[in-house]
């Protein structure tokens, strides 16, 4: 026999007076077992709450949350506010509103973290309510010290920022905060990872990721967390070609080090692998990027190498960049004062040659420099490549023994 529409509304007014009676022993002061049969009671109810009665529990889980002193009746309440609030858009937008006020306030770390994940899943359920869950979380993220409900908050952020666009926003904004903040180089990492997640998804996002990796790498020691954050740069602007030239810039200003900041030849190293990388997809831009930077007066030894280095991988890789390499190398071979970065310099600029650039006249200009060239190795090496073109070596003056007197 099928239950009419008076039996229906009396069968709600009775769940929500006995939700209500459960609501007042666990918010009251009952004695223990008092309050467990309570939280009993209340989970049973809570998985018959739908239709009329849903929003009124709603709202009464969210008003009540904040006054009960008993952890696991604050924990039962969260729960229940979570499952309620995935089951329409209405209880929801409540829910949401009451778990981002009560986040603000909660001072236990696994309650926050906790309730972190239920917005998240509400949001992933229902995205208008992305906003507001990204902007709670990302203020609990601010101010929280517990290092497993930070990394559990981050871990909430990430999912609720591929709601929207907009909570995208917000999550990187905090994300970002949060890379230069932890001090767990392991966190730093996935952080950063995370990051590159979103960059990868909008020019807009790409812009504003590389900016907040690029004053990261300012303070980073770690050279783990270095290669992260380099590498992501080279997977953000890889996946939005027009951050590109900005990515490039933003490496090859740690590379140069102006300020002389860097005190670990880790991070340029770090760099100029990031650089390489986007090398493989733009080689001509990247290699008149670094040819200009080779050009600069008075970097050292160390940095002038690596542009070198990079300039002899793109030749390879590419005839405009092969071209770009092979002037920015002849024209810095005579006046490099490391014979070793004058040996890299030559070998650049044969790999130029094999990529299609004129042998007799680089043969040539080889020839000249050997007028100055002091070091026997690099002799040496210019006098292989000579004969690997065609050209003629030096006329060698025979040494005349001269008689020795009386």
């Amino acid at each position: 026999m099928n239950k009419g529409p008076t039996d229906s509304a009396a069968n709600e007014n009775n769940l929500l007076r006995d939700f209500e009676d459960s609501l007042k022993t666990i918010t009251g002061k009952a004695d223990g077992e008092k309050a467990i049969a309570a939280r009993k009671t209340l989970i049973s109810l809570g998985r018959h709450f739908d239709g009329a009665s849903i929003q009124p529990a709603a709202e009464k889980l969210a008003a009540v949350l904040p006054t009960i002193t008993d952890y696991t009746s604050r924990y039962t309440t969260l729960t229940l506010l979570g499952d309620i609030g995935r089951k329409n858009a209405v209880s929801a937008k409540t829910v949401s509103e009451g778990l981002a006020a009560y986040i603000a306030t909660e001072k236990d770390g696994g309650l926050v973290y906790m309730t972190g994940q239920k917005l998240a899943a509400i949001a992933s359920a229902y995205p208008d309510t992305a906003v507001m869950a990204a902007t709670a979380v990302a203020g609990a993220l601010d101010k929280e010290k517990d290092d497993y409900a930070r990394r559990s908050l981050s871990f909430s952020m990430a999912s609720i920022g591929h709601t929207s666009a907009a909570a995208r926003d917000i999550a990187i904004e905090a994300l970002g905060a949060e890379l230069t903040r932890e001090k767990d180089v392991v966190a730093r990492c996935l952080t950063s990872g995370t990051l590159s997640d979103f960059g990868v998804l909008s020019e807009t996002a790409a812009a504003k990721t590389l900016k907040i990796y690029a004053k990261a790498l300012d303070h980073e020691l770690s050279p783990q967390v270095m290669n992260h954050i380099t590498q992501n740069m080279a997977v953000v602007a890889k996946a939005q070609p027009a951050t590109q030239p900005a990515a490039v810039d933003m490496l090859i200003s740690v590379i140069n080090d102006k300020d002389g900041k860097i005190k670990q030849p880790e991070k340029i190293f770090a760099a100029s692998h990031a650089l390489r990388l986007l090398g493989d997809l733009s080689p001509a831009p990247v290699a008149k990027a670094v040819a200009d930077a080779l050009a600069q007066n008075k970097l050292p030894e160390t940095q002038r190498r690596v542009y070198i280095l990079t300039l002899d991988a793109l030749a390879k890789s590419d005839r405009a960049a092969a071209q770009t390499a092979h002037a920015a190398l002849l024209q810095t071979l005579p006046q490099e004062p490391s014979a070793l970065n004058r040996r890299h310099s030559i070998n650049g600029i044969m790999a130029a040659v094999k990529n299609g650039m004129d042998g007799k006249a680089t043969a040539a200009q080889l020839f000249r420099h050997l007028d100055n060239e002091r070091d026997r190795e690099t002799r040496d090496l210019v006098s292989r490549h000579l004969m690997t073109l065609g050209h003629p070596l030096p006329k060698v003056k025979p040494l005349i023994p001269q008689p020795k007197n009386g």
